[in-house]
């Protein structure tokens, strides 16, 4: 039963990631996985946040490419793109190891809080992979609608 729910968890989780925000930068999204992940990772805390977080961001990495090829048809560099996102979702995972579950937290506002820093951190690990290794400009405007976006992805946390 509990490798099914695992398996059911990064479906949907994996599924989640396709719809999404861009934001700015080229190939950067904002998804609605981080709300199915982080309720996924506080609602069913027997799996390791960060093996799920290893897992996501190669399921959502595939997804991406293969996504890719078939709108496109070509490969081409593309593969590289998405590289970045596969720190968001290790990140993630780490951060909710490190507080939710070491702290056992199950107050909606240290979730709340937990949630948005740890989103905000993994974006901004994401992003500066982005632009130290694919050459990406940054553009300060992203935060303000980066963290605004996580704000309300946060809150849907809470309401899952």
């Amino acid at each position: 039963m509990r490798v099914k729910r695992l398996f059911i968890g990064i479906v949907l989780i994996s599924i989640s990631s396709l719809f999404y925000l861009d934001i700015l930068i080229s190939d950067f999204r904002v998804t609605f996985a981080l709300v199915a992940m982080g309720a996924f990772l506080c609602l069913y805390r027997k799996v390791n946040p960060i093996v799920v977080g290893i897992i996501i961001s190669f399921t959502t990495y595939f997804i991406r490419v293969i996504l890719h090829v078939i709108q496109v048809g070509d490969l081409g560099t593309i593969t590289y793109a998405f590289l970045p996102e596969m720190a968001f979702y290790v990140a993630y995972g780490i951060i909710i190891k490190l507080t939710i579950y070491r702290f056992n937290l199950y107050k909606s506002e240290d979730i709340f809080v937990v949630a948005l820093i740890g989103d905000f951190f993994s974006n901004i690990i994401e992003i500066t992979l982005r632009v130290i290794y694919l050459g990406h400009v940054f553009n300060s405007t992203i935060l303000p609608t980066l963290f605004l976006f996580l704000l309300i992805c946060a809150i849907l946390l809470i309401v899952f």
